[in-house]
């Protein structure tokens, strides 16, 4: 485990820092420090069982990503189905060993007229980008610079096409 960890961006600046200044390991750890926190009374669960078993791919193409950041990798690559989405979603995650990037792909409903526009948001250390590519919308999350998400995302293609612009 890293004692210090910081999370940098372009220009070097210093966005969010976790350090150790001690760290005590116990031999034994009370059954009580693995009651939840927050009362999950009055919660219920849901679900969908009638939902078929997925494959990767089956929201529309094979995706794959054309170059990474240095260092990175894809260590997932599964199907899924999302409330709200208009099928599967594919997802696929990306990571260096400390920072994950997760990717979902799903393909786009009708077409609106207007062009696709790619949208960004950073929230603390956690960068989103979308955009569309293909007909499907693409959508990079992690916990990692902006410029990484959107990098990842522009390098995301279907299987035979070429990456898609930056």
């Amino acid at each position: 485990m890293p004692l210090k960890s910081q999370l940098v961006d372009a220009h070097g600046q210093v966005i969010e820092q976790i350090v150790f200044a001690s760290l005590t390991v116990s031999s034994r750890i009370p059954d009580s420090a693995f009651r939840p926190e927050i009362s999950t009374e009055g919660f219920q669960w849901l679900r969908n069982d009638a939902a078929p078993h997925l494959q990767p791919g089956t929201a529309g193409l094979a995706w794959s990503v054309a170059s990474l950041p240095p260092g990175f990798r894809m260590t997932v690559h599964s199907a899924q189905v999302l409330p709200g989405s208009a099928g599967a979603v594919d997802h696929l995650v990306f990571t260096d060993g400390f920072a994950s990037v997760s990717v979902f792909v799903e393909r786009q409903s009708a077409p609106s007229g207007k062009p696709p526009v790619a949208e960004s948001a950073t929230v603390g250390s956690s960068s989103a980008f979308s955009t569309v590519v293909d007909g499907h919308k693409i959508t990079a999350v992690g916990e990692v610079p902006p410029a990484t998400v959107r990098f990842i995302a522009g390098q995301l293609k279907a299987q035979g096409a070429a990456p898609a612009g930056r």
